[in-house]
């Protein structure tokens, strides 16, 4: 006992999430193989003590040592107990720390993919603008410039979100933040060369025609008025067309089941990309208004640019329920797949017939046993994922509710077919040892009975 508690107190913490469970997981197993043993040895000891006491009533006192004593014995037993729930509590504290620094580095690895792919999109978009920023008009190549501008100060806000995350990283001693810090280095270096260049080759130049050139007030005159009629005409289109794509998504149903809810994930997949390409008519609809004059215009397209953005919103947000759901979904029917397979084996069994063999079935009984206590962190952590979806407010909290009763009514059939299993092999060992004897008393019977018929 003093030797286990010297190892708790010099036990290090993991770093990594998964050693972190396979040492909870092995203090679980030492717990209910290791430590039961241990405690009977300590109750035979105690035992023994008793009786070498009454013994030395009569043949004189007998003294042990401090260590050996029953109190001392007694004393450091609960110390071991009071250290393994401790060092527990510990491991879960620590789990529970790093599941959400997982979380901030993978939303890190998440926005950095995300940044690296806006950056090679603004790159490409360099280059072509590079090639005709001559050819175009000075008001559209203007447009094209702010709309790279744009994308290059969004790019700035995820990386000022990543700098947030590793500063947080950074403070809980997250293992893998100096790598990220790499990284997103790399990705800032990147980003201010990606600048350099947009300055040089496309700001520069636009600015100098720009001053060169005078004409560019006429020509706002010139096309202003048949702006100002395109404008018009199409306006009420979009408004139109934003209306019926956010009662046509919002009629777009969860599903009940894997494959339903999958074929209703895809089909707002493809209503977001379908909204993602009418952008680009929203965005040349700006371009009419900025080359035009009228205050009422720039009010309607600030009024139509809002509710655009609020059925982008409404979609993504769609998207992000229906992605969560699935990814739930796809984990209970797995776990419930698991424990139905079990369920089968143990309801199936015919506890009647005489070629049972016990010692396979005692086998199988530790097997299951085993099973269930590896599988039960699993199962634990896919029903925390819904009950998080359920304290979040999920839009398919009745679909997510169903699967989250289901899980536990199987789990605790399970553990009920356990102890059935338990009950089941211990009657039955009882009844073959019976039979057994009976057997052996009847063959000394018959043969005795032969003894005396031949005297």
């Amino acid at each position: 006992m003093l030797g286990l508690l010297q190892e708790i107190k010099n036990q290090k913490m993991c770093n990594t999430l998964i050693d972190l469970k396979s040492l909870l997981l092995e203090t679980s197993k030492f717990r209910s193989d290791e430590l039961p043993k241990k405690n009977k040895d300590k109750q035979r000891l105690s035992h023994l003590h008793r009786e070498i006491q009454k013994m030395s009533r009569d043949t004189g006192h007998v003294e042990f040592l401090k260590d050996l004593q029953l109190e001392e014995i007694e004393k450091n037993w609960n110390h071991v107990t009071v250290a393994l729930q401790e060092r527990d509590q510990k491991i879960r504290d620590e789990i529970c720390r790093l599941e959400k620094l997982q979380k901030i580095a993978e939303k890190f690895n998440r926005e950095s993919k995300l940044c690296d792919g806006k950056l090679d999109d603004v790159e490409r978009r360099i280059n072509d603008e590079e090639k005709r920023v001559q050819r175009l008009h000075i008001v559209d190549a203007k447009y094209n410039c702010d709309q790279i501008e744009s994308e290059l100060k969004h790019i700035d806000d995820i990386l000022k979100s990543l700098e947030k995350d590793i500063t947080i990283l950074e403070e809980k001693n997250y293992h893998q933040t100096t790598e990220m810090k790499i990284r997103l280095e790399n990705i800032r270096e990147r980003s201010t060369c990606i600048k350099k260049v947009f300055q040089c080759t496309l700001v520069s130049p636009l600015t100098e025609r720009s001053e060169k050139s005078g004409d560019e007030k006429k020509v706002k005159q010139r096309t202003a008025s048949n702006d100002k009629v395109e404008y018009s005409k199409t306006l009420k289109e979009h408004f139109d067309w934003i209306e019926r794509k956010q009662k046509r998504v919002d009629q777009i149903d969860f599903g009940q089941d894997y494959q339903a809810i999958k074929t209703n994930l895809d089909q707002i997949k493809n209503e977001q990309k379908s909204v993602e390409l009418y952008k680009k008519k929203i965005a040349s609809l700006k371009t009419i208004i900025k080359r035009g004059e009228a205050d009422s215009s720039s009010e309607e397209a600030e009024k139509l640019e809002s509710k655009f953005q609020s059925l982008e919103s409404f979609v993504a947000q769609k998207l992000r329920d229906s992605e969560s759901l699935l990814d739930f979904i796809q984990s209970a029917s797995r776990e419930l797949k698991w424990m139905k397979e079990k369920e089968e084996a143990e309801v199936s069994r015919d506890w009647s017939a005489k070629n049972l063999n016990l010692v396979e079935l005692e086998h199988h009984q530790e097997t299951l046993t085993n099973d269930l206590e590896k599988r039960e962190i699993q199962f634990n952590a896919v029903q925390s994922r819904g009950e998080s979806l359920l304290l979040q407010k999920h839009p398919a909290a009745k679909c997510i509710e169903e699967y989250l009763a289901n899980m536990q009514n199987l789990w605790s059939w399970l553990l009920q077919l356990t102890l059935c299993l338990e009950i089941h092999l211990s009657y039955a060992q009882m009844y073959h040892q019976f039979f057994k004897e009976a057997h052996e008393c009847e063959q000394w019977l018959k043969k005795n009975e032969d003894k005396l018929n031949t005297t």
